[in-house]
């Protein structure tokens, strides 16, 4: 970005496609697609298996990235230094602060772990299983119910449209 402006959709003489585009910083995208997905969606041609690649390493990338910066690790490290020290000078203690007067510094790098840990929203693996096609889990689970959102959205759209009309 930004992307080069096109008037008309055209090939290179490398056998690039360019798509039609008046704005360079704005995706190439589909009206139809669009109102489908309802997300937003990048249309690009990846003719080359090097192009491919590199948008496989890219999608990877992005879903899994460490959205935690160095910054927000200090600054939480330093909040739970704070906790621990405010809790040993609290004349009135609450469950809290009587945890932390026990366990003060030990496992300080383990709680400031977990407390960042949470951010990470999809794993390498996770990413991985999915493109391979692997199953979600290897023991029956019948934990969870599958819904078929078009017809959920259906039924819902349905309801509304008679309370609208008994109203």
């Amino acid at each position: 970005m930004p992307r080069a402006i096109h008037t008309e959709s055209e090939v290179d003489k490398l056998g690039v496609i360019h798509l039609a585009r008046n704005n360079a910083w704005v995706n190439a995208w589909n009206r139809a697609i669009a109102a489908c997905i309802r997300s937003n969606h990048d249309v690009s041609w990846i003719p080359t298996v090097s192009k491919c690649l590199s948008l496989i390493f890219y999608l990877t990338n992005y879903a899994t990235k460490d959205d935690v910066s160095p910054y927000q690790m200090i600054i939480k490290a330093a909040l739970h230094r704070q906790a621990i020290e405010k809790a040993k000078t609290t004349l009135t203690p609450d469950a809290t602060d009587l945890r932390l007067r026990e366990n003060g510094m030990d496992g300080f790098a383990h709680r400031c772990f977990n407390a960042l840990s949470h951010d990470r929203e999809i794993s390498g693996v996770q990413i991985a299983s999915s493109l391979l096609q692997l199953p979600e889990y290897y023991t029956k689970n019948d934990n969870f119910v599958q819904v078929n959102i078009w017809w959920l959205r259906k039924y819902i759209q349905k309801a509304i449209k008679s309370f609208k009309s008994t109203t």
